[in-house]
Protein backbone atom coordinates (compact mmCIF):
# COMPACT_ATOMS: atom_id res chain seq x y z
CA UNK A 1 0.00 0.00 0.00
CA UNK A 2 1.56 3.39 -1.16
CA UNK A 3 1.75 6.50 0.69
CA UNK A 4 -1.43 8.06 -0.79
CA UNK A 5 -3.65 4.75 -0.48
CA UNK A 6 -2.86 4.79 3.55
CA UNK A 7 -3.73 8.34 4.02
CA UNK A 8 -6.89 7.89 2.24
CA UNK A 9 -7.86 5.07 4.72
CA UNK A 10 -6.60 6.66 6.96
CA UNK A 11 -9.34 9.70 6.17
CA UNK A 12 -12.04 7.15 5.96
CA UNK A 13 -10.89 5.57 9.27
CA UNK A 14 -11.58 8.75 11.19
CA UNK A 15 -14.21 10.31 9.39
CA UNK A 16 -15.79 6.57 10.86
CA UNK A 17 -14.29 7.03 13.97
CA UNK A 18 -15.63 10.62 14.61
CA UNK A 19 -18.79 9.53 13.00
CA UNK A 20 -19.51 6.85 15.96
CA UNK A 21 -17.88 9.05 18.76
CA UNK A 22 -20.31 12.17 18.12
CA UNK A 23 -23.37 9.56 17.91
CA UNK A 24 -22.67 7.71 21.26
CA UNK A 25 -21.49 10.83 22.37
CA UNK A 26 -25.17 12.11 21.67
CA UNK A 27 -27.12 9.03 23.52
CA UNK A 28 -24.54 9.05 26.20
CA UNK A 29 -26.27 12.43 27.98
CA UNK A 30 -29.33 9.99 28.48
CA UNK A 31 -31.80 12.61 27.41
CA UNK A 32 -35.73 11.10 28.04
CA UNK A 33 -37.31 9.84 25.49
CA UNK A 34 -39.40 11.54 22.75
CA UNK A 35 -42.98 9.79 22.85
CA UNK A 36 -42.68 7.19 20.15
CA UNK A 37 -39.69 6.25 20.91
CA UNK A 38 -40.81 5.42 24.47
CA UNK A 39 -43.80 3.83 23.30
CA UNK A 40 -42.05 1.29 20.65
CA UNK A 41 -39.19 0.77 23.09
CA UNK A 42 -41.92 -0.39 26.26
CA UNK A 43 -42.92 -3.70 23.96
CA UNK A 44 -39.20 -4.15 23.96
CA UNK A 45 -38.97 -4.16 27.62
CA UNK A 46 -42.31 -6.62 27.76
CA UNK A 47 -40.65 -8.80 26.20
CA UNK A 48 -37.09 -8.68 28.16
CA UNK A 49 -38.93 -8.74 31.58
CA UNK A 50 -41.23 -11.59 30.47
CA UNK A 51 -44.66 -9.66 30.03
CA UNK A 52 -45.11 -10.92 26.57
CA UNK A 53 -43.56 -13.28 24.06
CA UNK A 54 -41.48 -12.21 21.48
CA UNK A 55 -44.16 -12.77 18.38
CA UNK A 56 -46.70 -11.03 20.41
CA UNK A 57 -44.34 -7.56 21.33
CA UNK A 58 -43.23 -7.57 17.86
CA UNK A 59 -46.54 -7.41 16.19
CA UNK A 60 -47.97 -4.53 18.52
CA UNK A 61 -46.45 -2.05 16.54
CA UNK A 62 -47.56 -3.62 12.71
CA UNK A 63 -45.42 -1.22 10.76
CA UNK A 64 -42.30 -1.91 12.56
CA UNK A 65 -41.95 -5.09 13.98
CA UNK A 66 -38.47 -5.38 13.68
CA UNK A 67 -37.00 -2.10 15.55
CA UNK A 68 -38.84 -3.71 18.39
CA UNK A 69 -36.97 -6.92 18.17
CA UNK A 70 -34.07 -5.48 17.48
CA UNK A 71 -34.38 -2.59 20.77
CA UNK A 72 -34.62 -5.90 22.92
CA UNK A 73 -32.04 -7.88 22.07
CA UNK A 74 -30.01 -4.14 22.77
CA UNK A 75 -31.97 -4.26 26.02
CA UNK A 76 -31.07 -7.96 26.35
CA UNK A 77 -26.84 -6.85 26.13
CA UNK A 78 -27.12 -4.05 27.61
CA UNK A 79 -29.47 -3.28 30.04
CA UNK A 80 -33.24 -1.34 29.34
CA UNK A 81 -32.33 2.34 29.56
CA UNK A 82 -32.48 5.00 26.65
CA UNK A 83 -29.27 4.36 25.98
CA UNK A 84 -29.48 0.70 24.83
CA UNK A 85 -32.75 1.37 22.68
CA UNK A 86 -30.66 4.51 20.66
CA UNK A 87 -27.55 2.27 20.09
CA UNK A 88 -28.71 0.32 17.10
CA UNK A 89 -29.80 3.24 15.67
CA UNK A 90 -26.17 4.88 16.11
CA UNK A 91 -24.49 1.67 14.90
CA UNK A 92 -26.95 1.31 11.95
CA UNK A 93 -25.76 5.30 11.13
CA UNK A 94 -22.19 4.47 10.87
CA UNK A 95 -22.54 1.65 8.50
CA UNK A 96 -24.62 4.27 6.16
CA UNK A 97 -21.14 6.41 6.36
CA UNK A 98 -19.51 3.42 5.14
CA UNK A 99 -21.91 2.72 2.90
CA UNK A 100 -22.19 6.54 1.81
CA UNK A 101 -18.61 6.23 0.95
CA UNK A 102 -19.13 2.77 -0.82
CA UNK A 103 -21.65 4.19 -3.21
CA UNK A 104 -20.12 7.38 -4.41
CA UNK A 105 -16.46 5.54 -4.34
CA UNK A 106 -18.01 3.47 -6.83
CA UNK A 107 -20.08 5.89 -8.70
CA UNK A 108 -16.95 8.96 -8.79
CA UNK A 109 -13.85 7.90 -6.86
CA UNK A 110 -11.93 8.21 -3.25
CA UNK A 111 -12.49 12.45 -2.92
CA UNK A 112 -16.26 11.82 -4.01
CA UNK A 113 -16.82 8.82 -1.55
CA UNK A 114 -14.82 10.61 1.17
CA UNK A 115 -17.15 13.78 0.71
CA UNK A 116 -20.14 11.96 0.86
CA UNK A 117 -19.43 9.95 3.94
CA UNK A 118 -18.03 13.55 5.52
CA UNK A 119 -21.18 14.52 5.11
CA UNK A 120 -23.33 11.33 6.31
CA UNK A 121 -21.22 11.61 9.61
CA UNK A 122 -21.71 15.16 10.24
CA UNK A 123 -24.63 16.15 8.60
CA UNK A 124 -27.11 17.49 11.85
CA UNK A 125 -30.29 16.21 10.41
CA UNK A 126 -28.05 12.60 10.48
CA UNK A 127 -26.44 12.98 13.81
CA UNK A 128 -30.36 14.26 15.40
CA UNK A 129 -31.88 11.05 13.84
CA UNK A 130 -29.24 8.29 14.35
CA UNK A 131 -29.47 9.25 18.18
CA UNK A 132 -33.13 8.44 18.42
CA UNK A 133 -34.76 4.72 19.02
CA UNK A 134 -36.53 5.06 15.52
CA UNK A 135 -36.09 3.66 12.53
CA UNK A 136 -35.39 5.81 9.87
CA UNK A 137 -31.61 5.93 10.22
CA UNK A 138 -31.86 2.37 9.68
CA UNK A 139 -33.98 2.76 6.30
CA UNK A 140 -31.33 5.89 5.29
CA UNK A 141 -28.49 3.11 5.46
CA UNK A 142 -30.68 0.38 4.00
CA UNK A 143 -31.84 2.68 0.92
CA UNK A 144 -27.62 2.77 0.53
CA UNK A 145 -26.96 -0.82 0.70
CA UNK A 146 -29.56 -1.40 -1.95
CA UNK A 147 -28.23 0.85 -4.17
CA UNK A 148 -24.83 -0.65 -3.47
CA UNK A 149 -25.99 -4.00 -4.17
CA UNK A 150 -27.77 -3.20 -7.57
CA UNK A 151 -24.51 -1.37 -8.55
CA UNK A 152 -22.67 -4.63 -7.94
CA UNK A 153 -25.41 -6.51 -9.65
CA UNK A 154 -25.11 -4.48 -12.87
CA UNK A 155 -21.06 -4.91 -12.62
CA UNK A 156 -21.08 -8.53 -12.35
CA UNK A 157 -24.43 -10.27 -13.30
CA UNK A 158 -24.18 -12.50 -10.11
CA UNK A 159 -27.20 -14.65 -8.98
CA UNK A 160 -25.56 -13.87 -5.22
CA UNK A 161 -26.07 -10.14 -5.47
CA UNK A 162 -29.97 -10.43 -6.38
CA UNK A 163 -30.49 -12.68 -3.65
CA UNK A 164 -29.18 -10.03 -1.16
CA UNK A 165 -31.25 -7.20 -3.01
CA UNK A 166 -34.46 -9.68 -1.99
CA UNK A 167 -33.44 -10.45 1.35
CA UNK A 168 -32.33 -6.72 2.19
CA UNK A 169 -35.47 -5.53 0.36
CA UNK A 170 -37.48 -7.74 2.53
CA UNK A 171 -35.86 -6.83 5.74
CA UNK A 172 -35.84 -3.31 5.72
CA UNK A 173 -40.01 -3.46 5.26
CA UNK A 174 -40.15 -4.78 8.71
CA UNK A 175 -38.18 -2.04 10.49
CA UNK A 176 -40.94 0.19 8.76
CA UNK A 177 -43.75 -0.25 6.21
CA UNK A 178 -42.58 3.05 4.63
CA UNK A 179 -39.81 1.21 2.95
CA UNK A 180 -42.47 -0.64 0.67
CA UNK A 181 -41.23 1.59 -1.20
CA UNK A 182 -38.24 -0.03 -1.86
CA UNK A 183 -39.31 -2.13 -4.33
CA UNK A 184 -39.62 0.83 -7.09
CA UNK A 185 -36.40 1.64 -6.86
CA UNK A 186 -35.97 -2.45 -7.03
CA UNK A 187 -37.99 -3.41 -9.45
CA UNK A 188 -37.96 0.02 -11.94
CA UNK A 189 -33.84 -1.05 -11.77
CA UNK A 190 -34.44 -4.12 -13.00
CA UNK A 191 -36.88 -3.45 -15.36
CA UNK A 192 -34.74 -0.75 -17.16
CA UNK A 193 -31.67 -2.61 -16.69
CA UNK A 194 -32.51 -5.77 -18.27
CA UNK A 195 -35.08 -4.24 -20.91
CA UNK A 196 -33.53 -6.76 -23.55
CA UNK A 197 -33.93 -9.65 -21.64
CA UNK A 198 -37.46 -8.86 -20.74
CA UNK A 199 -38.39 -8.55 -24.15
CA UNK A 200 -36.83 -12.53 -25.19
CA UNK A 201 -38.50 -13.37 -22.01
CA UNK A 202 -41.97 -11.89 -22.84
CA UNK A 203 -41.57 -14.86 -25.49
CA UNK A 204 -41.73 -17.41 -23.05
CA UNK A 205 -45.59 -16.83 -21.52
CA UNK A 206 -45.06 -19.70 -18.87
CA UNK A 207 -41.98 -17.91 -17.00
CA UNK A 208 -43.51 -15.04 -17.10
CA UNK A 209 -46.62 -16.34 -15.30
CA UNK A 210 -44.17 -17.87 -13.04
CA UNK A 211 -42.69 -14.63 -12.12
CA UNK A 212 -45.85 -13.60 -11.81
CA UNK A 213 -47.08 -15.18 -9.70
CA UNK A 214 -43.74 -15.49 -7.44
CA UNK A 215 -44.23 -11.67 -7.48
CA UNK A 216 -48.06 -11.63 -6.53
CA UNK A 217 -47.03 -14.12 -2.94
CA UNK A 218 -43.97 -11.79 -1.88
CA UNK A 219 -46.81 -9.26 -2.02
CA UNK A 220 -49.36 -10.81 -0.31
CA UNK A 221 -46.93 -12.62 2.19
CA UNK A 222 -45.27 -9.50 3.02
CA UNK A 223 -48.78 -7.23 3.26
CA UNK A 224 -47.82 -4.49 0.68
CA UNK A 225 -51.28 -4.52 -1.29
CA UNK A 226 -52.74 -4.07 2.33
CA UNK A 227 -50.03 -0.41 2.70
CA UNK A 228 -50.96 -0.10 -0.88
CA UNK A 229 -54.58 0.40 0.08
CA UNK A 230 -53.75 2.39 3.13
CA UNK A 231 -51.41 4.87 1.07
CA UNK A 232 -53.83 5.48 -1.34
CA UNK A 233 -57.18 5.45 0.22
CA UNK A 234 -59.33 8.56 0.18
CA UNK A 235 -58.24 11.15 2.93
CA UNK A 236 -60.13 13.74 3.80
CA UNK A 237 -62.30 13.34 1.02
CA UNK A 238 -59.60 12.85 -1.77
CA UNK A 239 -58.06 10.70 -3.75
CA UNK A 240 -54.35 11.58 -4.44
CA UNK A 241 -53.81 15.15 -2.98
CA UNK A 242 -55.48 14.82 0.43
CA UNK A 243 -52.86 17.39 2.66
CA UNK A 244 -50.25 19.68 1.22
CA UNK A 245 -46.58 20.44 2.69
CA UNK A 246 -45.47 22.09 -0.62
CA UNK A 247 -44.15 25.26 1.27
CA UNK A 248 -41.95 23.34 3.56
CA UNK A 249 -40.91 21.25 0.77
CA UNK A 250 -39.62 24.55 -1.15
CA UNK A 251 -38.07 25.57 2.08
CA UNK A 252 -36.57 22.47 1.80
CA UNK A 253 -35.40 22.46 -1.52
CA UNK A 254 -34.67 25.93 -2.25
CA UNK A 255 -33.21 27.44 1.31
CA UNK A 256 -32.00 24.75 3.09
CA UNK A 257 -30.92 21.59 1.14
CA UNK A 258 -30.43 23.70 -2.36
CA UNK A 259 -26.84 23.63 -2.91
CA UNK A 260 -26.63 20.11 -2.32
CA UNK A 261 -29.78 18.84 -4.11
CA UNK A 262 -29.10 20.83 -7.72
CA UNK A 263 -25.42 19.12 -8.00
CA UNK A 264 -26.39 15.67 -6.62
CA UNK A 265 -29.04 15.83 -9.47
CA UNK A 266 -26.53 17.05 -11.81
CA UNK A 267 -24.06 14.09 -10.98
CA UNK A 268 -26.87 11.83 -12.79
CA UNK A 269 -25.50 13.29 -16.34
CA UNK A 270 -21.84 12.34 -15.70
CA UNK A 271 -22.89 8.57 -14.76
CA UNK A 272 -21.41 5.91 -16.54
CA UNK A 273 -24.76 5.01 -19.11
CA UNK A 274 -24.74 1.06 -17.76
CA UNK A 275 -26.24 2.61 -14.66
CA UNK A 276 -29.24 4.49 -16.23
CA UNK A 277 -31.29 1.53 -14.56
CA UNK A 278 -30.21 2.52 -11.53
CA UNK A 279 -30.64 6.29 -12.01
CA UNK A 280 -34.30 5.15 -13.13
CA UNK A 281 -35.26 3.06 -10.06
CA UNK A 282 -33.81 5.99 -7.40
CA UNK A 283 -35.59 8.90 -9.76
CA UNK A 284 -38.77 6.96 -9.24
CA UNK A 285 -38.90 6.02 -5.66
CA UNK A 286 -37.66 9.59 -4.75
CA UNK A 287 -40.57 10.97 -6.84
CA UNK A 288 -42.98 8.95 -5.12
CA UNK A 289 -41.57 9.25 -1.17
CA UNK A 290 -41.37 13.06 -1.94
CA UNK A 291 -45.28 12.85 -3.54
CA UNK A 292 -46.22 10.73 -0.29
CA UNK A 293 -44.64 13.33 1.74
CA UNK A 294 -46.52 16.41 -0.07
CA UNK A 295 -49.70 15.36 -0.48
CA UNK A 296 -50.26 12.03 1.76
CA UNK A 297 -48.82 12.70 4.89
CA UNK A 298 -49.97 15.04 7.27
CA UNK A 299 -47.38 15.60 9.30
CA UNK A 300 -44.24 17.51 7.31
CA UNK A 301 -41.56 15.54 9.71
CA UNK A 302 -38.55 15.11 8.15
CA UNK A 303 -38.02 11.93 9.33
CA UNK A 304 -39.65 10.64 6.65
CA UNK A 305 -37.32 12.00 3.75
CA UNK A 306 -34.21 10.55 5.53
CA UNK A 307 -33.99 8.15 2.77
CA UNK A 308 -34.39 11.35 0.22
CA UNK A 309 -31.64 13.41 2.54
CA UNK A 310 -28.76 9.80 2.27
CA UNK A 311 -29.66 10.05 -1.52
CA UNK A 312 -28.82 14.06 -1.51
CA UNK A 313 -25.39 13.72 0.32
CA UNK A 314 -24.12 10.81 -1.73
CA UNK A 315 -24.93 11.84 -5.20
CA UNK A 316 -23.32 15.31 -4.02
CA UNK A 317 -20.18 13.65 -3.08
CA UNK A 318 -20.38 11.86 -6.58
CA UNK A 319 -20.80 15.05 -8.62
CA UNK A 320 -17.65 16.70 -6.87
CA UNK A 321 -15.73 14.01 -7.20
Amino acid sequence: MNKKSALLYFILTLILFLGLWFRLKGISTNHSFWSDEAFVSSFSQDIITGKTSWIKGASMVGYQPLQIVVTAFSFMIFGISEFSARLPTVLFGVIGIFFAFLVAKKLSNWSGGLLAAFLMAFSQLNLSHATQAKPYVVLQTLFLVQIYLLIKLIDKKKLSALVMLFITTCIVYFFHSLAVLFWISFGITLIVTYFLNLKKLIQKPLIVLGILLSIVLVMYFFGIFKELIILFKPLNGRFLFAYSNTVFLKNIFLRQYGIFLIPAVLSFLMIDKKYRGLIAGIICYIFVLLFMWNFRSYSHNMRYLMTFFGFIFVFFGVFLG
